[in-house]
């Protein structure tokens, strides 16, 4: 047995609250890129229920707002519901027809699939996925090598959101349907519904 591998290196606590400050740095980077994200879905998905809204107004359906951002759609044949959630960036689609199936669509607000990857980690950081607790997280971990490879991690992640903040107006957010696999956008409301 080698006597250099229980020895605790002293340069192992330096490096313990350096991913400390980086991890920390990481979250509020993750905060301003969230509140961005916020803003678009508001904005994208009341444009959505806006052309929604007037779709089925120029085809003589009766619209309620049954609780915003939801809006219902009725004639004596169908009923169309689109709800809005606000976190995800989700419009949730049911068409009910009286005699017919029930279609039901979910359409993402999200930047467009060239940009997709800029509001998530450049790099996953085992060691850091899925914590409560970044501070224990990171006593555990008493390989030098490991601690300096979670730093450059860490710092590469802190560099992608940084740029990502700064371009950020300049990416194309759009419509797309989550659960077909596919690359999928939608220019706006009748183009999601001429599609379905």
């Amino acid at each position: 047995m080698d006597i250099n591998d229980l020895i605790v290196d002293s340069r192992l606590p330096k490096l313990r609250e350096e991913v400390i400050q980086k991890y920390e740095t990481l979250e509020k980077l993750g905060v301003i890129i969230n509140n961005k994200l916020s803003e678009v879905y508001k904005n994208m998905g009341e444009e959505f229920l806006k052309q929604f809204d007037e779709f089925f107004t120029k085809h003589n359906f009766n619209i309620s707002k049954v609780r915003y951002p939801k809006l219902v759609a009725k004639n004596e044949l169908t009923e169309i519901e689109l709800d809005l959630n606000y976190d995800d960036g989700i419009l949730y689609f049911h068409l009910i027809k009286k005699d017919g199936p029930i279609v039901a669509n979910e359409i993402q607000i999200q930047p467009d699939f060239k940009d997709e990857d800029r509001i998530y980690w450049k790099e996953n950081i085992r060691v850091l996925t899925g914590i409560k607790d970044v501070n224990e997280a990171v006593k555990k971990i008493t390989d030098i090598n490991k601690i300096e490879g979670t730093i450059n991690s860490l710092q590469k992640n802190i560099d992608w959101y940084s740029e990502t903040i700064e371009m950020f107006d300049k990416l194309d957010f759009i419509y797309s349907n989550p659960n077909t696999g596919d690359e999928i956008k939608y220019d706006n409301f009748e183009d999601f519904f001429n599609k379905i």
